[in-house]
C-alpha cells in the first residue's frame, strides 16, 4: 500500500511539476502581419488556410513597400542585417527568435533560407555605445524543424495574390536578459543565394504604429526603415520565446 502511494505522489509530483514548466513558457511579439481573409476593398479572399498580409492605404497614402531586405550572400558582396527594439520588463531566459520573411516567387514546401544570424544589442546598434549581449553575426541558429508556413501571403494593397508566401523562420539563441531595452539584430541566407526579404509590421487601417524604430544596415551604415510610400517610419515583426 504505500509503494502504490508513493508511485501515485511521484506521478502527481510529475505532472504538477510539467505543468509548472509549461506555464512559465511565453512569448514576447513585436507587432502583428495578418489583415484578414479579404483584400481591402472586398474584392478577393484568400486562399483557403490563408490571410493576407496587404499593404495599407489610409487617407490618400498609401504603403509601398512589401519587404525590406536582411540578407548576406555567398560571394560576400551582400551584407545586410534589420535590427529593432524589445523591452523586457522582468528577467527573460530566451530560448528562440522567430522571424516572418518570404522570397518572391519561392514554389518550395520549406522556407528558402538555409542559414540565420541574430543577435541581442543592449542599445541601439547605431549609437556606437551599445554591445552585444547574446549571440552573433557568424553562427548558423536556424532550427529548420522549428520553422514553417505562416500561412500568409504579402500582397500590394487591393493587389492580391500568391506569389509571396510569407515563412515563420526560427532560431535557437539562448540568453538571459535582464529587465532593460535591448535590440534584436539579424541577417539570413537563401537556399538559392537570392534575395530574401522580411515584411514590416501591418495592422489593419494603419500606415504604421506608434514607436516605430526599425533599422537597416547597408554593410556599411544604419539607417532608419521608411515606407517609400507613406514615407512612415516602420517596425518589424518578431516572436521571442522565452522560459
Amino acid at each position: 500500500m504505500k509503494k502504490t502511494t508513493q508511485k501515485n505522489f511521484l506521478a502527481v509530483l510529475t505532472l504538477a511539476l510539467m505543468g509548472l514548466t509549461a506555464s512559465a513558457q511565453g512569448f514576447y511579439t513585436n507587432g502583428g502581419l495578418t489583415t484578414g481573409t479579404t483584400t481591402a476593398n472586398g474584392s478577393t479572399t484568400s486562399p483557403a488556410g490563408y490571410t493576407w498580409s496587404e499593404l495599407q492605404s489610409v487617407g490618400g497614402s498609401t504603403n509601398t513597400n512589401l519587404g525590406f531586405g536582411a540578407i548576406f550572400n555567398t560571394a560576400a558582396t551582400t551584407n545586410l542585417r534589420i535590427a529593432d527594439n524589445f523591452t523586457v520588463t522582468s528577467t527573460m531566459n530566451l530560448t528562440t527568435v522567430d522571424l516572418f520573411c518570404y522570397q518572391t516567387g519561392s514554389t518550395g514546401t520549406t522556407p528558402p533560407i538555409d542559414q540565420m544570424r541574430v543577435q541581442i544589442w543592449n542599445g541601439d546598434p547605431s549609437s556606437g555605445t551599445a554591445t552585444v549581449v547574446a549571440g552573433n553575426m557568424t553562427a548558423n541558429i536556424y532550427n529548420a524543424a522549428g520553422s514553417g508556413e505562416a500561412n500568409m501571403y504579402r500582397i500590394g494593397n487591393n493587389t492580391p495574390g500568391t506569389t509571396r508566401k510569407i515563412w515563420r523562420i526560427s532560431g535557437n539563441l539562448t540568453a538571459t536578459l535582464a529587465p532593460g531595452t535591448y535590440w534584436v539584430d539579424f541577417q539570413v541566407h537563401a537556399t538559392n543565394d537570392g534575395s530574401i526579404f522580411f515584411p514590416a509590421v501591418t495592422i489593419p487601417g494603419a500606415l504604421t504604429v506608434a514607436g516605430s524604430n526599425a533599422k537597416q544596415y547597408s554593410g556599411t551604415a544604419w539607417a532608419g526603415i521608411v515606407d517609400a510610400g507613406s514615407t512612415q517610419a516602420m517596425d518589424m515583426p518578431f516572436i521571442l520565446n522565452y522560459q
